[in-house]
């Protein structure tokens, strides 16, 4: 199972509080003798129990709640399940091969580093699902694959020097789309 965004995993340590609150939260009653009172000792005790059942059982759901909070949040994909499904194309990876992609950043270029993350993507992808690979220098123009075959191409692709439109390329995507572009730095909101 894959995380698109696993640090919300942590807030799963969360799940601590109720439990915490549960084991040192509990008031202790004072316990005072009463001869009269001896008469109610027996029907107080299924009462405890059942409120300490209860109490337990809240105590559960609410640190299952914040698992399940977290684990959603984390967004867990399963690429084997999807895999299945056939020879349909669902996944489209779009790598953006133009001039602008050679500005160098601190140690890499802005190609380099797309390229580092669109690898880190396709390598969590089952092995034999289709994957759509788009290049915007290519315009539109595709290639269908399976995910370790676009892995290949994708570490063997170069930045070029010439331009391309992501509006052309982005006419090929379809299902779940992933760009790997440094049009963001330029406020490209598309």
């Amino acid at each position: 199972m894959l995380f698109t965004a696993p640090w919300y995993l942590l807030g799963a340590l969360g799940a601590v509080v109720p439990v915490l609150v549960h084991l040192f939260g509990r008031r202790r009653a004072r316990r005072v003798l009463f001869p009269s009172l001896l008469l109610i000792k027996a029907a107080q005790r299924e009462r405890t129990s059942l409120v300490r059942l209860r109490q337990v059982w809240l105590m559960v759901l609410r640190a299952a709640a914040i698992v399940l909070l977290s684990l959603a949040l984390a967004r867990p994909t399963l690429p084997w399940v999807t895999a299945r499904g056939g020879g349909d194309t669902s996944l489209t990876v779009v790598v953006d091969d133009t001039l602008s992609m050679r500005t160098r950043g601190p140690g890499r270029t802005a190609f380099e580093v797309a390229k580092g993350a669109a690898e880190g993507l396709l390598q969590g992808v089952a092995a034999g699902r289709r994957v759509r690979l788009l290049k915007v220098s290519e315009g539109g123009k595709g290639r269908e694959a399976t995910a370790r075959e676009a892995r290949g191409e994708v570490e063997k692709a170069e930045a070029g020097f010439g331009a391309g439109g992501m509006r052309e390329a982005m006419k090929g995507a379809e299902g779940e789309v992933w760009v790997f572009t440094d049009l963001q730095r330029t406020g490209w909101v598309g």
